[in-house]
């Protein structure tokens, strides 16, 4: 079963669920109006920077998108996604090999989105990353250039 999202290659739209778009001009404001159902959860950095992590749980998955805006635009945002709907809750029950394992699943979920080795865009990229610290990976995407400098709030 494929989980219930698309990412469109031409605009780098993502799409969760029937009606929920995230496009580069997503604002903070829109967020309660595309996911009127989900939890949304603010982090103020103090420097311009804010992330909000919605969860959403649309039949039988469990999908997490971290928004990072500088101000009220939309910079990158970070996907995990699994039909595992009960989440590692500590470091007891987690396994390196099936968090690898997930991010082998995402390259291939970005292949059939994308196509093979496609990362690059005009509209910005994306990428699979496996984080060791946190022993977690997931789909990034930047919209635009390089990473902007964060500044003072």
């Amino acid at each position: 079963m494929r989980p219930p999202i698309q990412l469109d290659p031409h605009t780098g739209h993502l799409q969760l669920g029937p009606s929920a778009c995230i496009t580069d001009t997503t604002t903070p404001a829109d967020l309660p109006h595309l996911f009127p159902g989900a939890t949304i959860t603010p982090t103020n950095l103090g420097n311009g920077w804010q992330h909000y992590h919605v969860r959403l749980e649309p039949a039988d998955w469990l999908v997490v998108v971290v928004l990072t805006f500088i101000g009220r635009y939309l910079i990158q945002w970070q996907l995990v996604f699994t039909q595992d709907t009960a989440p590692k809750q500590n470091w007891a029950n987690w396994n390196e090999e099936a968090e690898r394992q997930q991010a082998i699943r995402y390259q291939q979920w970005l292949t059939t989105q994308l196509g093979p080795e496609q990362r690059q865009f005009d509209w910005g990229e994306v990428w699979v990353g496996y984080d060791a610290r946190s022993g977690s990976s997931s789909i990034m995407a930047r919209y635009g250039g390089p990473e902007p400098t964060p500044r003072p709030a």
